[in-house]
């Protein structure tokens, strides 16, 4: 008799083992680029299938266990296909795609990543010695050395910044705000294109003419955007309003991204309360891990003039306040991780510091440079 029940046994061993997987596809009827295509780290994958939701993610698997999976940014996404950025970081060779939703995951397939391109590149914005003409530089990251892309006259009513280099075409772009002296000195901000290669420079459009309105450029997923603040003009009461658009590059035409509402507001602040968002070309960076925008605010108070770290959450359409420094500082991005570089009061030197940006506080150190005689950051400086 227990021999009938072992065999038995066996038999319903063997059944279940025959039994197919029911779990359900999360999509269907992938397809992926040609298995000839290559794409570099900060290049655009689009994947057509059916079934795509707006809770999709996209990572790619990693090579060992000792790493974890790397997560893709999603700049596009319907129902029937959906468009990613390949993260910086990934070696180069044919990596595995996977559809993450909620608790499940799903491989689409591989895609062969391409060696990174050349390193990215310094840029600034300086002027000449005797401060009548602005420069583009090239910075030497190694050196410090600095080589002019193109010079323009200076311009009493003008100011350039928001300098931004787009590592996927090469080219250079940045804003110039001005009081225009043949329109009652009406404010406008313009989009300019720069070729550092071919050493050329042209307007693409215009931006604004309304005043008290500064455009801060930025790039986002590998697309220009720009953060704007308003000041509303009610006699000494100000209050700012931020906004995010998308930028075309060929023609400045701008479409809204998210309104975040009023900055006092968020921070808890009187109106009656300066809070100067021009100071130091509106210092800005883009989160990719919070897809969020990190920005210090200065905030004019009697006693210390304090900053305050801020984050404009995109997809919330919020502003969050984090944590407060009496050291003015400048966020920059570096392996996908949020840093600021803090300097000190006489800007003689500068703190490199980490920044939380989930619980928005500032870490400790992690480096120092000493600036040495007229080697200051000021207004000119990107």
């Amino acid at each position: 008799m227990r021999k009938i029940l072992v065999l038995l046994s066996l038999g319903l061993v063997a059944l279940n083992g025959c039994k197919k997987d029911s779990t359900p596809s999360l999509v269907e009827n992938t397809v992926l680029p040609p298995a000839t295509e290559t794409f570099a780290p900060g290049a655009a994958v689009t994947i057509k299938g059916s079934g795509f939701t707006a809770a999709d993610e996209i990572w790619f698997r990693a090579q060992t266990k000792a790493t974890d999976d790397i997560q893709a940014t999603v700049t596009k996404q319907t129902a029937t296909e959906i468009t990613f950025i390949v993260p910086q970081g990934l070696p180069a060779g044919e990596q595995t795609v996977l559809l993450k939703r909620d608790d499940r995951e799903m491989p689409l397939g591989k895609i062969t990543v391409a060696e990174p391109s050349a390193a990215a590149k310094l840029y600034g914005i300086g002027s000449s010695d005797d401060g009548n003409t602005t420069v583009f530089w090239e910075i030497d990251k190694t050196t410090g050395k600095l080589t002019e892309i193109i010079s323009i006259p200076g311009n009493q009513y003008a100011q350039w910044e928001s300098l931004v280099a787009d590592p996927t075409s090469g080219l250079i772009y940045c804003n110039k705000s001005f009081e225009d002296p043949e329109n009652d000195f009406a404010e406008q901000s313009e989009l300019y294109r720069i070729d550092p290669d071919k050493k050329t420079i042209e307007k693409v459009g215009l931006l604004t003419d309304q005043e008290d309105t500064h455009y801060s450029l930025c790039l986002i997923d590998g697309q220009l955007h720009a953060l704007i603040d308003q000041k509303t003009n009610e006699e000494e009461h100000h209050e700012i309003l931020f906004s995010l658009v998308s930028i075309d590059p060929n023609t400045a035409a701008q479409t809204s991204v998210a309104d975040f509402g009023s900055l006092q507001e968020a921070l808890g602040l009187s109106n009656l309360i300066n809070i100067d968002t021009e100071r130091d070309l509106h210092p800005l960076v883009y989160d990719p891990i919070s897809k969020s925008l990190i920005v210090p605010i200065w905030i004019e108070e009697e006693d210390n003039d304090v900053i305050q770290l801020t984050q404009l959450n995109i997809a919330d359409k919020k502003i969050i306040p984090g944590e407060k420094s009496l050291e003015y500082f400048i966020p920059f991005l570096m392996d996908n991780e949020v840093y600021g570089a803090f300097y000190t009061e006489n800007r003689q030197s500068i703190d490199f510091r980490a920044i939380n940006t989930e619980s928005l506080t500032i870490g400790s150190s992690i480096g120092q440079a000493t600036l040495s005689g007229n080697d200051q950051f000021g207004d000119e400086d990107a």
